[in-house]
């Protein structure tokens, strides 16, 4: 299938490549399990900024792409992780250390947990278990708090001949932001919206326990809408044009799962649940490893099911 946008290869390499996705920016498939899963982007003003920085276990791809950009790690100005979960945050500071000029921007309630990861680390252990390596939470570093910028809604990065606006985007996770780059038009998403998957042409949410919150989720995707933007650059995964069909594409699966989870969960129970959303998500995403789909399940499966019960419809 072809995506909705345009993309000018740069480089292919045995997995993965590099893309420039719009004027300056350019996106890092950093094969985070499997190729085309997981994307970083470097955005290019009169400073430079990283979005994103995957997991600990990134940080080669991430550095392998500047380096062919042309670009010394010293040219690096900002980087920035839209939230502290570990696919998006875990590698901070494994490239903070290789980047020595780069401030490190997060939101503000995030911040704590990159300069003391400690508790971070420990409570996804314990969620993870045999999974924890793969995370890489072996691997992950503090940051210097000198080095750590905390942002909120209305601050502005500036790159010189573009500025990237901070939107908090609360739904996903409590500390999550997005950013509006005014030279695209163009909204870095994180997992506001959820997880786009190219080959399919299609949208999943993504509702992780114990903070995801469908209806503040459902709000945020309503402001994006408002945005009126031109282009989306999902962390997960690639760019997408077609913006007003992918953020209704949001609302209704994040409704479409909420509905079908709750009754799941009524006819029986959390196993029950996981394997009838587990067997759906394979047959409508082939391209997507098993292993990552019966993964994701669970983790969907328990973010809705912390939600009900703060609502206060399940004990």
């Amino acid at each position: 299938m072809v995506l909705a946008g345009t993309w000018n290869k740069i480089k292919s390499r045995e997995l993965g490549m590099i893309n420039e996705v719009a004027d300056g920016i350019y996106s890092i498939d950093v094969e985070m399990w499997t190729p085309e899963y997981t994307s970083v982007y470097l955005v290019v003003g009169d400073r430079i900024a990283l979005i994103e920085t995957g997991l600990s276990t990134s940080s080669d791809k991430i550095l392998e792409g500047i380096r062919y950009l042309g670009f010394r790690y010293e040219d690096i100005d900002f980087i920035i992780v839209t939230h502290i979960h570990l696919d998006h945050a875990g590698g901070a500071g494994v490239v903070a250390r290789e980047l020595p000029s780069a401030k490190i921007v997060v939101h503000k309630d995030g911040a704590k947990h990159l300069i003391d990861p400690s508790r971070l680390v420990l409570s996804a252990a314990k969620a993870l278990g045999e999974l924890s390596q793969a995370y890489g939470l072996d691997k992950i570093v503090p940051i210097t708090e000198s080095r750590v910028e905390p942002v909120d809604e209305g601050d502005i990065i500036d790159l010189g001949y573009r500025k990237l606006d901070v939107f908090w985007t609360p739904g996903h996770a409590p500390h999550h932001i997005c950013l509006y780059d005014d030279r695209s038009n163009g909204i870095f998403t994180g997992d506001a919206v959820g997880i786009y998957y190219p080959h399919e042409d299609m949208l999943k949410p993504t509702t992780p326990p114990p903070d995801f919150d469908a209806e503040v989720a459902i709000e945020t995707i309503d402001r994006l809408k408002k945005v009126k933007a031109e282009v989306l650059f999902f962390s997960h995964f690639g760019p997408n044009r077609d913006v007003t069909r992918v953020l209704e594409s949001g609302t209704k699966e994040i409704n479409r799962w909420e509905k079908e989870t709750w009754q799941l969960l009524k006819e029986q129970d959390i196993a029950y649940a996981v394997g009838k959303l587990t067997a759906e998500l394979n047959e409508e995403l082939p391209s997507c490893p098993r292993w990552i789909n019966e993964q994701l399940a669970p983790m969907m499966v328990s973010g809705y099911l912390s939600y009900f019960k703060r609502k206060g419809l399940l004990e």
